[in-house]
């Protein structure tokens, strides 16, 4: 089974990007962690910082775009995410807390639904996808069917598609204790999919992202991947 495991905390600053020293010491540890985890690692991404980020939202059924990330997260942001395959929900935990960075923040665990990913994810988008934790229960967008977003399927790279709210769990670790919570961090808007897109700049990958489907009250964010 595939576990999205969403790490969330406070940005470290938006000087620090890809050829910055304080950036090879944060892969560098990351690069023990996936000398550790080995093969249960298929998938993951690092962001860049969240300066460049847009967020969409639905007014009047035409899509808003603002600036900057999910405001609700307000002193954290998403720096990235692993895909793990473990046989349950105790080896993901157990694969989880051993991520470099965890008493910074806090990670979301989630059983996914659907996790597929192209070799081609150079100089791509990550489109977070948030809706109202009832409508994501409800199931009232249907991310799995990539051929039902049209015009944008083939920018797609990748998919990840989320179990229902109440199956994610909220994983915090302070030193050696592990301090688990049912549910994600924020119970009233839930991230329920992610999308990884191909588009040439921000403005492009923004473009792509305000045709996701979303409920009216959901939003996307879009942020720059990192290359690996």
């Amino acid at each position: 089974m595939d576990f999205l495991a969403l790490l969330v905390g406070p940005e470290i600053g938006p000087e620090v990007v890809p050829g910055t020293d304080e950036f090879d010491a944060e892969v560098a540890l990351h690069d023990e962690f996936g000398k550790y985890a080995g093969a249960a690692i298929v998938g993951g991404a690092a962001l860049y910082p969240s300066v460049d980020a847009v967020t969409i939202r639905r007014s009047d059924g035409a899509p808003l775009i603002t600036d900057g990330p999910f405001a609700e997260l307000a002193e954290v942001v998403v720096g990235g995410f692993y895909v793990f395959a473990a046989d349950d929900l105790d080896t993901a935990l157990d694969l989880t807390r051993r991520i470099p960075g965890m008493d910074e923040g806090y990670t979301e665990l989630w059983p996914l639904e659907n996790w597929t990913v192209s070799d081609e994810t150079a100089g791509c988008w990550l489109a977070i996808v948030r809706d109202q934790a009832q409508d994501a229960e409800q199931g009232a967008v249907d991310h799995s069917a990539k051929a039902s977003l049209g015009a944008i399927s083939d920018a797609i790279r990748g998919v990840a598609v989320f179990h229902p709210p109440s199956s994610a769990t909220t994983v915090r670790t302070r030193g050696d204790e592990m301090i688990l919570s049912d549910g994600p961090e924020d119970a009233q808007e839930a991230v329920i999919a992610l999308y990884i897109l191909s588009a040439p700049d921000r403005a492009a990958a923004a473009d792509l992202a305000c045709r996701i489907p979303v409920g009216p009250k959901g939003s996307v964010e879009v942020r720059r991947m990192v290359d690996e």
